[in-house]
């Protein structure tokens, strides 16, 4: 799964992911996930200006999940997953107040356990080899948009699909 914010403005955000599911039951997966958050913040009116960097946010999980998915029909299931995980961030700030000649960059490492449930329909493609999810979900921590719960959609691929 992959998506980035397109539009022109002063902030980037990169999101993927890679899941492996094992079906326990027709309806049933459980499996490992693991996945990454990148947002970068600029000080200039565009993000293609690098030089202007002023914070930056790195996430790294992996974690086990399950997934419960309603078969019929066969092009578009209801799903609910349900993830536990471990969270490592890094975070950098740019200095503050060069100018006056005072200098403090501001830099933290964050290690915490989350979950993650999500609630939605996923869409079949090309004799389901491709998925279309569209969900909502809610964390205890936050996800790419700063919030607790949201909405989002993935794209996947199913390499099992027959």
């Amino acid at each position: 799964m992959i998506s980035n914010q397109t539009f022109e403005t002063n902030y980037v955000i990169w999101h993927g992911a890679f899941r492996y599911t094992y079906a326990v039951h027709p309806n049933i997966l459980i499996g490992g996930e693991a996945s990454y958050i990148s947002y970068e913040d600029y000080d200039g009116i565009s993000q293609k200006d690098k030089t202007k960097f002023s914070s930056g946010h790195w996430w790294h999980d992996i974690g086990a999940m399950a997934r419960f998915i309603y078969n019929k029909p066969e092009w578009c299931r209801p799903f609910a997953d349900i993830v536990l995980g471990y969270r490592r961030g890094y975070a950098a700030h740019k200095p503050i107040m060069e100018d006056i000649g005072f200098s403090m960059r501001q830099q933290y490492v964050q290690n915490r356990f989350q979950w993650y449930a999500a609630v939605g329909v996923s869409f079949r493609f090309w004799k389901n080899h491709f998925n279309i999810d569209l969900m909502c979900k809610a964390t205890t921590l936050i996800f790419a948009d700063w919030r607790k719960v949201t909405f989002g959609w993935k794209i996947g691929y199913n390499f099992n699909s027959k």
